[in-house]
């Protein structure tokens, strides 16, 4: 069991309403409240009481981070808006999916994140799924994050007309 261990900044919504039934997914969320607050130079709710922002994550979207930064690419976005979903089923499942979907993104950008030693499984398992190894994806998760947010800066910037609050995320195994 856990406990309610965090910031109200970065706490996910289901850890916020109840800690004892948190898994993996509300760290997914809460790495994506990070890579909000490195893209964005803010926490998603940015003002407001402990208490309010803790309901918050609970029941409002933050401002969009394309708004914050136009100059993100839209696979950072996507991945972005899939970490910090309300609702944990439709985040990543695990950090193995999160990081697969982290260097689908990176190649689509051009970029190729370095991967570290002993990792050469994250290669080979691409485009499939990655295998499960929880503490090393964790780790590689934060790890590809924070590449991500240094290279969006390099990545070809795309004048480009924005839909509404939300774009779906489409994973390369789902055909979307």
């Amino acid at each position: 069991v856990r406990s309610c261990v965090g910031t109200a900044d970065f706490m996910a919504p289901e850890q916020a309403a109840d800690s004892s039934r948190v898994d993996g997914r509300a760290d997914i969320y809460s790495l994506g409240a990070t890579f909000y607050f490195l893209l964005a130079g803010r926490p998603p709710f940015p003002t407001g009481t402990m208490a309010e922002k803790l309901s918050w994550h609970r029941t409002r979207e933050p401002v969009p981070i394309w708004q914050l930064r136009p100059d993100a690419p839209d696979g950072v976005v996507g991945v972005l808006e899939r970490m910090m979903a309300k609702n944990p089923r439709d985040r990543f499942q695990s950090p193995e999916d999160l990081v697969h979907q982290l260097l689908v993104a990176a190649r689509k950008l051009g970029v190729a994140p370095e991967v570290p030693e002993g990792v050469l499984t994250v290669e080979t398992a691409l485009p499939g799924q990655p295998p499960r190894r929880p503490f090393l994806w964790g780790a590689l998760a934060v790890a590809a994050v924070i590449a991500l947010v240094l290279l969006v800066d390099q990545a070809p910037r795309h004048e480009r007309p924005r839909p509404g609050p939300s774009r779906p995320v489409a994973d390369e195994n789902s055909g979307a």
